[in-house]
C-alpha cells in the first residue's frame, strides 16, 4: 500500500491512498496526544495489563463518546461503522478510555485499525514476556505504528 504525506498545519500525515483526506494512518496529535490509565506503571503490569480479561474490566466507551470523537474530527456519524474508534494507547498496553486517548481509525484501506490491532497484541506480548518496558511499548504506539508494523509484519497490509 502506498501512502502520501500531506502537512496540516505543523503536522506531518501518512495519507492512505484511496483520496480520502480524513482517512489519516495516524491520529491528529493535537486532538489525540494519547492518555494511559494511571493505574497501570511498569510495577503494576502483572497485576493489570498482563491479567488475562484486563481490558474487559477497563474498557468503557459507550457510544455517545464515540459520535463525539467522530464530531471532534469532523467526520459523518454515518461512517461510524467504517471505523475503530480506537485507543492511540491500546488498553491492554496501559492506555485509558480518556477523550484524547481515542480517534477514528478507519479499517479501510489496509493498512488500517486491524493491522494496529495485531501491533498492539505483538507489543503486549512482548511487554507481558519482559522483551520491552512499558515506556517502549507506549512510545511506539504514540509515535509510528505503521513502522513497527512493517518491522514485525513486512510491507503487506493483510
Amino acid at each position: 500500500m502506498k501512502t502520501k504525506l500531506i502537512v496540516f498545519g505543523f503536522c506531518l500525515a501518512a495519507i492512505a491512498s484511496s483520496g480520502d483526506e480524513k482517512r489519516s494512518l495516524y491520529p491528529d496529535k493535537k486532538l489525540t496526544p494519547g492518555a494511559k490509565d494511571p493505574h497501570v506503571t511498569q510495577a503494576t503490569i502483572h497485576k493489570t495489563v498482563c491479567v488475562v480479561g484486563y481490558t474487559a474490566t477497563v474498557r468503557n466507551v459507550p457510544e455517545s463518546m464515540k459520535k463525539e470523537v467522530m464530531r471532534r474530527y469532523g467526520l459523518p456519524q454515518t461512517e461510524l461503522h467504517q471505523v475503530e474508534i480506537d485507543h492511540l494507547i491500546s488498553l491492554e498496553n496501559g492506555g485509558s478510555n480518556e477523550i484524547e486517548n481515542l480517534w477514528p481509525e478507519y479499517y479501510e484501506p489496509k493498512p488500517g485499525a486491524r493491522q494496529k490491532d495485531a501491533v498492539e497484541t505483538a507489543l503486549h506480548r512482548d511487554l507481558c514476556a519482559g522483551k520491552i518496558t512499558l515506556e517502549e511499548d507506549q512510545k511506539i504506539l504514540t509515535g509510528d505504528w505503521l513502522k513497527e508494523w512493517k518491522k514485525r509484519f513486512g510491507d503487506t497490509a493483510k
